[in-house]
């Protein structure tokens, strides 16, 4: 299929959903995407022009966020495609990255159409992110959480219980850094998720992805926590709303 340089270049069921590779303009850049035909959104994605950045703003902000804090070990909860993973990597060789995603049937889509290479400095682990961090028995300077289900963040990554496990699974000065979808209103996803984390977390901010701050409308927002207070700073400032971050 090809409807205005749309092109679907691969389709497929793995045991957890059903993907398709397609190639289109994408924020005015020519990319590839993985896009899960259950909630007919981008799951991951590349650029395919020479601009040296990745293609959605929330991983550029997280590739910020590992730029400032230049962290040794780093625990990556949701991998899709693992484009960000790759992009490290290739950033930070000496970087050692662990990566949680449940969907082994990624791992050919990943090498063959996301420039993904088994090895180096990136491991995978094929678990879902509460059960990996019950066996965990290692200790990272930054934890990603990025994942999804139908476009929400599922329910164990929001409970109390995984907010506990992923204070135990941080060394001192650690960061917790969550890509959360969510409006700011006060019963929104990112309240509740705030809810449960700062029972375990002390220090908190939320960043926008981009430069627009919709209050009412759902957009990418980076969730950073800690036990012990580092204060990051990424391109666009912190937001301050009640209820949400106070």
């Amino acid at each position: 299929m090809d409807v205005v340089g749309r092109k679907v270049i691969y389709e497929t069921r793995t045991k957890l959903d059903h993907y398709e590779v397609i190639e289109e303009i994408y924020t005015g850049r020519r990319a590839r995407l993985l896009y899960s035909a259950q909630s007919k959104t981008a799951q991951s994605g590349i650029p395919l022009d020479n601009q040296d950045k990745m293609l959605f703003e929330y991983n550029q902000r997280l590739a910020e966020l590992v730029d400032s804090l230049r962290p040794r070990e780093i625990l990556v909860i949701g991998g899709g495609v693992y484009t960000l993973p790759t992009y490290l990597q290739s950033k930070y060789p000496d970087l050692r990255i662990e990566v949680v995603e449940p969907d082994a049937g990624l791992d050919e889509l990943a090498s063959r159409y996301f420039n993904f290479k088994v090895g180096g400095s990136i491991n995978i682990v094929h678990d879902f992110g509460l059960s990996y961090l019950n066996k965990n028995k290692r200790k990272y300077d930054l934890i990603v959480l990025d994942a999804y289900l139908d476009q929400e963040i599922p329910a164990e990554i929001r409970s109390k219980k995984f907010a506990k496990l992923l204070v135990a699974a941080l060394n001192k000065n650690g960061l917790v850094a969550a890509n959360v979808i969510s409006d700011l209103r006060a019963d929104s996803v990112i309240t509740k998720l705030h809810a449960s984390y700062r029972k375990y977390f002390k220090y908190f901010k939320l960043f926008p992805a981009a430069p627009d701050r919709l209050y009412f409308y759902p957009s990418n927002l980076i969730y950073v926590a800690s036990k012990d207070q580092v204060e990051p700073e990424l391109k666009y400032p912190a937001l301050r709303w009640s209820g949400v971050i106070d």
